[in-house]
């Protein structure tokens, strides 16, 4: 597994795009955040979120579109529920993006990958006690 590295970083306000330097240290970061664009192939969060949680050790929140709620049910929410009726929503951007069953399914597996993750790396870590146990090194 590899861990990261240090790594100067920036930390951008969406709210004002400043941007400020910091450097994070592996121990510093333990969970992350994916939030993917409209229409990111759920291929491909998969395989980041499967990335993210076997290589480098990271609790992963996958934020999820609102398309996920499908057409009808956003409409329902912006138009009925929120008075927005100036909105219209383009029913071809719900069609491309992950659909609820396949968002089920997606969180469905990686959670199951942490899961093993996990094991493994409790695993690893009894191996290594037990190899420091029988060279003498107090554990």
């Amino acid at each position: 597994m590899r861990r990261l590295s240090s790594t100067p970083c920036a930390v951008t306000s969406p709210a004002n795009g400043l941007s400020l330097p910091i450097s994070l240290r592996p121990q510093d970061v333990r969970h992350l955040t994916l939030s993917t664009f409209h229409g990111c192939p759920p291929e491909q969060i998969e395989l980041i979120t499967k990335h993210l949680i076997t290589e480098h050790d990271l609790n992963v929140i996958v934020k999820l579109n609102p398309t996920l709620l499908g057409y009808e049910r956003v409409g329902s929410i912006l138009h009925e529920t929120l008075g927005y009726h100036e909105l219209e929503l383009d029913p071809a951007a719900f069609d491309a993006d992950l659909q609820f069953n396949r968002g089920v399914e997606l969180i469905g597996r990686a959670a199951r990958v942490r899961k093993g993750t996990r094991q493994r790396i409790r695993h690893q870590a009894d191996q290594h006690h037990d190899r420091q146990q029988s060279q003498g090194i107090p554990g």
